[in-house]
């Protein structure tokens, strides 16, 4: 790993293949420790060590995080916070192949769901669709 020009990868491949390696690590430990713990102990063991490696990042590339739109950020953390506690507790309920499908399926909901979300907002958004 580097981290030179902002980039954390030298590929955009190797930094997918990282991030896929990295969900399926996270849902195998999940899924080893849910009897012993609740959904939420996991939702907060996953966003301290996203924490962690997030503020090492902004360490190792010596620029302080910031937050340009605060309105912005507090919806993706309550969006980001309720899709981690609903795929934790699903993984609880259903096979951990069943809800890492589920998972990967995100991108296609996104694609489908932004241009009805999107049409009720801005009108240059709506008329750039």
């Amino acid at each position: 790993m580097r981290f030179e020009s902002g980039r954390a990868f030298e590929s955009p491949a190797l930094s997918a293949l990282f991030a896929a390696a990295c969900f399926a690590a996270m849902g195998a430990c999940i899924r080893g420790l849910s009897p012993a713990t609740s959904g939420l102990s996991g939702v907060f063991a996953r966003s301290l060590t996203g924490l962690i490696i997030a503020l090492a990042m902004h360490a190792a590339r010596r620029s302080p995080p910031r937050v340009v739109n605060r309105r912005v950020m507090a919806l993706r953390v309550v969006s980001g916070s309720i899709a981690l506690c609903s795929y934790f507790c699903a993984l609880r309920v259903i096979d951990l192949g069943s809800a890492t499908l589920l998972l990967y399926t995100c991108p296609l909901w996104v694609t489908l769901l932004a241009r009805l979300v999107l049409l009720h907002g801005d009108p240059i958004m709506r008329a750039a669709l």
